[in-house]
């Protein structure tokens, strides 16, 4: 007997190692697929990245303006405070009047294609091309510099036709005309 219950114990531990077997084929098996899955989430979640990273270089010059803004403001605010002290930062105020106050063709043509304003024709009007033409244009530094140069000149311009009555008169015909010429072609 003694062989006998030898043999079933070997045929049992036989039998458990190959049911072992089975198992750690069952976890490796879950374990490649888990890792597929993963390998799969990391190349989306690595297109994501990538989008996000082309947005926020599409968005860099908004994003600059907004700053230069907000700073000047906050500037503005600490000087009527009359902290004695600390140096006012009129570069960083003068910085932020320009921002606000001249043409800005790259973030006013990306503002334009967003769904949240439809002003094509202000941009046309202000800029001289499309806001698709100054986005697809906007690498080239002396298009967007020429085309910022434009808008300052019109600003300029309405600025002084503002000031005298006569001139701001004969603009508002001037401009009632095209309006008209214009109305007539689409009609």
């Amino acid at each position: 007997m003694d062989l006998h219950d030898r043999l079933a114990r070997i045929t049992k531990a036989v039998e458990q190692l190959e049911m072992d077997k089975v198992l750690q084929r069952d976890e490796i098996r879950s374990l490649n697929a888990q890792a597929r899955s993963y390998q799969s989430e990391i190349s989306l979640l690595s297109r994501k990245v990538q989008e996000m990273e082309a947005q926020a270089r599409q968005d860099a010059p908004v994003t600059t303006v907004g700053r230069q803004v907000r700073l000047r403001y906050l500037e503005q605010h600490r000087k009527r405070m009359g902290r004695p002290r600390e140096r006012v930062d009129y570069d960083r105020i003068n910085c932020g009047n320009r921002a606000a106050h001249r043409g800005r063709p790259v973030v006013d043509a990306l503002l334009c294609l967003t769904d949240s304003v439809h002003y094509d024709e202000v941009y046309i009007d202000l800029y001289g091309i499309t806001p698709l033409v100054m986005k697809e244009m906007m690498d080239v530094p002396e298009v967007v510099e020429v085309v910022g140069f434009r808008a300052s000149l019109q600003r300029e311009l309405m600025k002084a036709f503002k000031e005298d009555k006569n001139l701001e008169q004969c603009h508002s015909a001037l401009q009632d005309c095209y309006d008209g010429i214009v109305a007539e072609k689409k009609a």
